[in-house]
């Protein structure tokens, strides 16, 4: 047998390795988890707006739509409208499969666009954070022991490019939010 059938081999197994993960992955738990998530959301928002919808000044109506994720299939969400006198302010699901958050929704205005995605609530910005650590060279290393940190998800801002941060949601951000996509 050549290198070649054998660097194949080892290929055939490693797909066959990750089909089999990939199968036994909950993808209908992970699209409820996300639609579990949006409804959370969207009730956090409501609850931004309430004294404005009590009084009459905002309306909130949600029209259903598709999403299509790889692995998860076809499935449907809300999309969030608010309506703030002529002013229509479009909350749009994107998804859950991206990389870097368990996902995203895009909030649109008039005047532009911003993006809400939900991410580690101790990340400040979409970068990876690097770990360095120095080595005293008169003493022997000790193993390193990860520990699995559970991952706590919140919704946050994410800033306008080129330096991209995550700004905690509260109804403080958002207001600005909305004034900011609607040119307020």
């Amino acid at each position: 047998m050549g290198i070649a059938s054998k660097e194949f081999d080892e290929f055939v197994k490693r797909q066959g390795s990750l089909a089999a993960a990939e199968q036994s992955f909950d993808w209908e738990k992970e699209r409820n988890d996300w639609m579990g998530y949006l409804d959370s959301l969207y009730a956090q928002i409501e609850s931004f707006l309430k004294k404005y919808i009590d009084e009459g000044a905002i309306r909130i109506e949600y029209k259903p739509m598709e999403l299509n994720e790889e692995n998860i299939g076809l499935y449907s969400v809300n999309r969030m409208i608010i309506h703030i006198g002529r002013q229509e302010i479009a909350l749009t699901p994107i998804g859950t499969l991206l990389i870097g958050s368990k996902g995203r929704l895009d909030v649109e205005g008039s005047y532009g666009k911003a993006a809400l995605l939900l991410v580690d609530k101790d990340r400040v910005s979409p970068r990876p954070s690097v770990r360095v650590k120095i080595m005293d060279s008169q003493k022997s290393p000790e193993p390193e022991r990860e520990t699995e940190k559970k991952i706590e998800w919140t919704w946050k801002i994410a800033s306008s490019p080129p330096v991209v941060r995550f700004i905690e949601l509260n109804a403080e951000s958002f207001f600005q939010l909305i004034m900011e996509v609607s040119n307020a």
